[in-house]
């Protein structure tokens, strides 16, 4: 991934996170008023976020797949692993 996506990442999480506190602190008990900070505060974090969205689904799925494989192979009776491996093939 590039820096520019991940400079790009940065500055959306940093003015989502910004709106998030204006509203949070200026914009108190303003009722109807604070949906405006609200709402670009989501946006500009769902931005962000979606920028994020590739390395992080790669680095979840690369620390889970380890766990996972274990765990599928311990389930497993002994000597099916080499039949599934072959039944997938053909």
């Amino acid at each position: 991934m590039s820096k520019k996506r991940f400079a790009a990442a940065g500055l959306f999480l940093a003015l989502g996170l910004t709106l998030a506190v204006v509203t949070a602190t200026v914009m108190r008990g303003k009722g109807i008023n604070a949906m405006q900070t609200a709402g670009q505060a989501s946006l500009y974090a769902a931005i962000g976020l979606a920028l994020l969205a590739s390395p992080l689904v790669r680095a979840v799925t690369a620390r889970l797949a380890g766990p996972l494989e274990q765990s599928r192979r311990e389930r497993l009776p002994r000597g099916a692993e080499c039949t599934l491996a072959h039944s997938a093939d053909g």
